[in-house]
């Protein structure tokens, strides 16, 4: 949850968020204006070849927990309120897993004692999710979005073993050759690659891709798998060293803000730049925790070799899970 307040009203914003993470009742007619809102977004990715989240969503439900058919708009649209606020009461805030940030306008002391004063009695309620035994091998889902999307996964190291290092700048290299590829750019909408899809059961690694009409999963996957074997091979790891410098410095400190105030996007205040800048920050504090320090040491080391040692050890042909999504034909 974010806020963009000011110094006057900051204070009331903090225990509006209180409220939230204390379970603030919702409401049928908030829930009526609120479905139309999740369709539109539904449909409004699907038309713009950006599904990459609701992707990922429909992945864990038939990996998790065994579907073979996800019914993303149906389930909003069916979903009782006491299901929703169960759902909000039972797992949003997990104790040991809030995460406080405050950026910018109030001196450190002063934020420190309202934060303190504000959320010292809280009483965090939120269990995780239970642990399941995920499925293994390939999955062919069907949902009810207007969309094929295609999604390669791999399990990987936790965040402080060396390796995941690694393999999160060959995320970052992967997705700069995925987004300059004529080629898949024809087949593709958004493509993206990563080492951060973490679920209760374990990380992976994946790799994204929303099809185009005409486009084939088979012709797609093997343009993934292309641009993967350059890594593989040791090709175009020029500036990995750099990536990996660069990440570790995005995770241990804030960029100055000032950097950016002469090409700020129209519309936006240099301090919703500032908000922002702080708000990234906090959330690689919230997201990586005590192994925070240890992962940007290893990022800092991370040199072309390790990188091909890391793809060549976890990104595998014979490890790789293919995930294709398509709508339900009737």
């Amino acid at each position: 949850m974010d806020t963009y307040g000011t110094v006057a009203d900051w204070q009331g914003w903090l225990a509006h968020h209180r409220g939230w993470i204390e379970g603030i009742p919702f409401t049928e007619a908030s829930l009526k204006i609120e479905k139309p809102r999740v369709i539109s977004e539904c449909d409004f990715t699907a038309q713009n070849f950006a599904t990459h989240k609701f992707a990922l969503a429909a992945w864990a439900h038939g990996m998790r927990n065994g579907q073979k058919h996800v019914t993303l708009k149906g389930d909003v649209l069916s979903a009782a309120l006491g299901d929703v606020q169960a759902q909000r009461n039972e797992h949003f805030a997990i104790p040991g897993q809030v995460t406080v940030c405050v950026v910018g306008g109030v001196d450190t002391a002063s934020a420190l004692a309202t934060v303190k004063k504000l959320l010292r009695d809280l009483e965090l309620k939120g269990k995780p999710v239970a642990l399941v035994k995920a499925r293994s091998g390939n999955l062919d889902l069907t949902w009810d979005l207007e969309a094929r999307h295609l999604l390669l996964t791999w399990p990987i190291p936790e965040f402080g073993q060396p390796d995941y290092a690694e393999l999160m700048v060959a995320g970052q290299l992967l997705s700069m050759q995925l987004a300059s590829s004529p080629n898949l750019n024809q087949q593709t909408g958004m493509a993206l690659a990563g080492a951060d899809l973490i679920t209760p059961e374990g990380n992976f690694f994946y790799i994204s891709a929303a099809l185009k009409p005409g486009a084939t999963f088979e012709e797609v996957r093997a343009q993934l798998q292309s641009s993967l074997d350059k890594l593989s091979a040791g090709t175009d790891l020029d500036q990995a060293a750099a990536f990996g410098k660069q990440l570790s410095f995005s995770i241990t400190q804030v960029t100055d803000p000032g950097a950016f105030m002469s090409s700020l996007p129209p519309g936006m205040t240099s301090a919703m730049m500032e908000a922002n800048i702080g708000l990234m920050f906090g959330l690689n504090v919230h997201r990586y925790g005590p192994m925070r320090e240890a992962l940007a040491r290893n990022l800092s080391a991370t040199t072309p070799a390790k990188v091909r040692e890391a793809v060549q050890k976890y990104l595998s042909g014979a490890a790789c899970s293919v995930c294709t999504i398509q709508p339900k034909q009737n």
